[in-house]
This record gives C-alpha cells, structure tokens and sequence, in this order.
C-alpha cells in the first residue's frame, strides 16, 4: 500500500495519484489539492495545500490552456493506441515534434492542431473544451 494520498477530480471522478502536472490523467482537468483528514476530524473546510515542492502548481510551470491542450492530445493519441513514430508518419513530421507537446517544449499553431486531431480523427473542439465532454467522447457505452 502506497503512501502517497490519492485525489479524486471532480470533473470525471477518477480516483488517482496527483500527477506532476496538476491535470487528470483521464480528462486532463486541473485536479485541487485539499487537505481533507483534518477537515472531516474538525467539521471545517478543506485547506488548498501549496506547499509540496514535489508537484509544483500549475501556474509555476506553464499556461493552463497549454498543459491541458497538451494532456489531451497525449489521451487521445493513447486511446487510439497510436505512437509518436506512427502519428509523425501520419503528420509528416518527426516523432520528437509530438513528444516535445506532450511535454509542453512546443506549443503547436491551431492550423497544426487541426492537421494532428484529423491524423488522431478526433474533433478538435474537445481539446478546448470543458472537462466532461472530454471525457465522455472516450466512454464506451454499454449495450
């Protein structure tokens, strides 16, 4: 059993680790860090942790909007089960261009957005969109 607390995000309710980027991993929505053990002991409300120097917050490392854009791709490419090497093919491009936005060295322009998601056949408007659209373009549904 692990020490380490785990989040719940409240946009597709995915129990998870904290990430190093601040996002969740199934919909990439910011994940908020509260102290919550000592908030159910005394009846309060939960205190936001700043402190862990191990995940820094997002506003110390990169625009929002960037990191997001970024972790959807790295999900959607994912569950296409597609590699870097094969979506360079597809894009004509190095496998090093999709990594580099993945980890958030390049931004890419929309016209180049647009060019991966129709490499990913993904709509394009869920990489901006909000949390749960994102998350509910993955969901398989039960017959």
């Amino acid at each position: 059993m692990s020490d380490r607390p785990t989040i719940r995000c409240a946009a597709c309710r995915l129990n998870q680790f904290m990430t190093a980027n601040g996002l969740c991993r199934k919909c990439g929505a910011p994940l908020v860090r509260t102290v919550s053990g000592a908030c159910e002991e005394f009846n309060c409300i939960p205190t936001t942790i700043t402190c862990n120097p191990q995940v820094p917050l997002i506003e110390e490392m990169r625009d929002p909007i960037v990191v997001m854009v970024a972790t959807r791709l790295k999900i959607a490419r994912k569950h296409r089960g597609i590699s870097h090497r094969q979506l360079a093919v597809a894009y004509g491009s190095s496998r090093t261009y999709f990594s580099k936005i993945e980890h958030f060295q390049v931004v890419p322009s929309i016209p180049n957005l647009k060019r991966i998601c129709n490499c990913l056949d993904f709509p394009m408007h869920l990489l901006f969109g909000p949390p749960n659209e994102f998350a509910a373009f993955f969901q398989v549904k039960k017959v």
